[in-house]
């Protein structure tokens, strides 16, 4: 669906967003009745898979865990190729599901929100798009994504440069050819670890700047077998619930035994075990692993190790190890496939920009980076006076996330007041679903709910049945609109500060895109809830039984239409 003259239309429902919680919340909302308006920035669906094109995209999530359950027909008749799915197929999948159920014929493409504007005369909300196009609806659902306001960084100098210049989430559509070029590329966190080791192998030379050492571990990614696929397919329904019911969202093969009760070839033992397995079993490698630094040190002191086994040259290899300071499980774990060994080729340098290391940092056992200090004409310079030539500059620099895609939109409630006043000292949500003074505004996957911390795909079904049984509910009830008490968002907030405090996610020395790190001047604030998803469902759950409690709601003039 598109259009070329500014017009306004009217639905029941404004959706924000064309990937997987923009079709899911469309599919669910048609199914009872309501109208539905979508708005997509970009040609077709897909969301977070349509945009990042950039060589090597993959989910390291097991795609038979991550996919629809909305469709119990095609759970049995699409077959996957890998059991890591790489973007071009996530993305022909997500196709399908919107060529099989329509879910096309209520998006309007090409279009981005640029302003959500709620009135209280008539309890209406209106959607206004980069071309002048106005959505008014009762209901809106920003399905904006966790992960989708790029970062784009400030380098001095960038706009003279006389190259190409990429961003790895707004990737372009058309191949790339980096045959003869020289190619620098900027971050080393998921993106530059799945990127990097592609473009090594296209480019005449890569030179890899890395601001944080990571902690990676090996996808183990391979074909997935017809006979693994249909004993998955013939247990479908108790799969999907045993993920439903973890607090990752999948199945990392949890050991309940407590990091005190292993002994120490036992640990070793099962350590080695999953690092063979690949992906992110590590993380269940004890009951308590979250929660204990020793246990941490342990995989810390493994992964290192197996860096240097990986990396021919010693310094090389010093470079692309962690700090002992450095904490493992409070950072998203990071999978790749010949990341380590993309450094021992001959056409790849690595370069340390980082600010943090050396006496006085935050990692004083690093040797000191040599930082950007400005992009030239023809290459990028370093704080040592170096300057390496470059043809094409990529930014694999990550996201503003979670709360990044929210804030970007000018959005107002009652009164006028934006949703970035309501925000000034951090995400201010009742489950992560809605905000005071925000009515019949619904957030997917965003601030204070599971979102990143799970497998995101059942994460976003269950928040949009959520939303479906309350709709339906309120139209039932002939309700006008709903939203939290400020006693219920209060104590919410309250919980996910105070929840889990002592997990290595809340230690001090964490810093990642997990507390808004990775943005300069952003305020430092645990942004997903810790709860994990099976817990996190039975509190929703909860809030249904006892009459939707710390919600409230206006009785309706006009009945939502069924």
């Amino acid at each position: 669906m598109s259009t070329t003259a500014a017009t306004t239309k009217k639905a029941d429902v404004t959706v924000i967003g064309g990937g997987i919680s923009g079709l899911t919340s469309i599919y669910r909302l048609r199914s009872d009745g309501f109208s539905v308006n979508a708005i997509e920035a970009g040609a077709d669906v897909g969301g977070t898979w349509y945009w990042n094109r950039y060589p090597g995209a993959y989910c390291d999530i097991e795609a038979m865990s991550y996919s629809a359950e909305l469709d119990p027909e095609m759970e049995q008749t699409w077959n996957w190729s890998e059991v890591c799915a790489s973007q071009p197929e996530i993305l022909r999948y997500i196709e399908h599901m919107a060529d099989k159920h329509q879910l096309r014929d209520n998006i309007h493409f090409k279009q981005r929100a640029t302003k959500c504007e709620f009135s209280e005369d008539d309890n209406q909300w209106t959607v206004t798009t980069d071309n002048g196009d106005q959505f008014t609806s009762r209901i809106l659902i920003l399905g904006t994504g966790a992960l989708s306001a790029t970062n784009k960084p400030h380098l001095p100098g960038l706009e003279r440069f006389k190259g190409d210049v990429y961003y790895s989430s707004i990737w372009p559509q058309h191949p790339l050819d980096f045959s003869d070029k020289r190619v620098a590329v900027i971050g080393t966190g998921s993106t530059g670890v799945q990127c990097i080791p592609k473009i090594a192998e296209m480019a005449q030379h890569l030179t890899v700047y890395q601001r944080t050492p990571q902690y990676v571990v090996p996808l183990r990614n391979h074909k997935l077998e017809a006979e693994v696929a249909q004993k998955i397919k013939d247990n479908y329904a108790t799969v999907r619930e045993c993920n439903k019911e973890s607090g990752s969202g999948l199945d990392i093969e949890q050991n309940e035994k407590k990091f005190d009760e292993m002994s120490h070839d036992e640990f070793e033992r099962e350590l080695w075990a999953r690092w063979q397995k690949g992906g992110f079993r590590i993380l269940g490698i004890c009951g308590d692993f979250v929660s204990n630094a020793d246990a941490d040190l342990r995989v810390a002191n493994f992964i290192r190790d197996r860096i240097r086994e990986r990396v021919k040259d010693t310094k090389v290899a010093d470079r692309l190890c962690p700090s002992v300071h450095q904490l493992y499980a409070c950072k998203r774990p990071l999978m790749d496939t010949n990341y380590f060994e993309t450094y021992n080729r001959d056409n790849v340098e690595l370069v340390s920009v980082s600010t943090d290391c050396g006496p006085g940092g935050r990692y004083p056992d690093k040797e000191p980076g040599t930082p950007i200090t400005r992009v030239t004409s023809s290459g990028i310079r370093t704080s040592d006076g170096l300057e390496r030539a470059c043809d094409v500059l990529i930014f694999a620099t990550g996201f503003d996330a979670l709360s990044g895609s929210f804030l970007r939109l000018d959005i107002r409630g009652r009164e006028g007041v934006t949703l970035q006043e309501s925000w000034k000292d951090g995400p201010q949500t009742y489950l992560g679903l809605q905000t005071v003074g925000f009515p019949n505004m619904f957030s997917i996957v965003g601030p204070q709910s599971p979102s990143v911390l799970s497998n995101m795909w059942p994460a976003i079904e269950q928040q949009v049945h959520w939303i479906g049984d309350l709709l339906v509910n309120m139209r039932e009830k002939q309700h006008m609109t709903v939203e939290p008490t400020e006693n219920a968002q209060r104590d919410w907030v309250k919980f996910n500060d105070e929840y889990a405090p002592d997990t290595t996610f809340k230690s001090p020395a964490c810093f990642c895109w997990y507390h808004g790190s990775n943005i300069e001047g952003k305020r430092r604030n645990f942004l997903p809830s810790l709860m994990g998803l099976g817990e996190y469902t039975k509190k929703c759950n909860e809030v249904v039984v006892q009459n939707y409690d710390g919600f409230s709601f206006q009785k309706i003039k006009h009945a939502i239409n069924k």
